[in-house]
């Protein structure tokens, strides 16, 4: 997220089960000084959602394991119209990964005008069940 957050010069981005602040991430996974708040505000995508300017797509599975908590959470933040939340029911944070991927490869190869037009319909998320 804090790619599409940082740059509008990809067509679309794509992130599965981000968490929206950091520092709810293990000590072992932010290796920076996590004493500071502005090195975790810098790499929390929720203070960020407004400098999205091309397509991103934020996708978890609806089931546990996962991030579906920071996923709503991110979603009533954001008044972006960029931004697109999707929540897979029937998959978990691992789960979601081959079929979407599958789905976002089509998408991407058949995406080919002039500016970007993915979108991803709730009917085929139904059908990677």
């Amino acid at each position: 997220m804090l790619v599409a957050e940082s740059s509008g010069r990809y067509r679309a981005a794509f992130a599965f089960g981000p968490l929206d602040d950091v520092s709810a991430y293990s000590p072992e996974y932010r290796p920076f000084d996590n004493s500071n708040p502005k090195e975790v505000e810098l790499r929390s995508p929720v203070y960020w959602l407004d400098s999205v300017s091309s397509p991103l797509f934020v996708i978890e599975g609806a089931d546990l394991p996962g991030n579906l908590d920071a996923l709503k959470s991110l979603q009533r933040r954001s008044t972006n119209a960029n931004i697109h939340f999707l929540a897979v029911p029937g998959m978990s944070h691992f789960s979601v990964l081959a079929p979407m991927n599958e789905l976002i490869a089509n998408k991407i190869i058949h995406d080919t005008g002039p500016t970007t037009n993915l979108s991803i319909s709730t009917e085929e998320i139904q059908q990677l069940r």
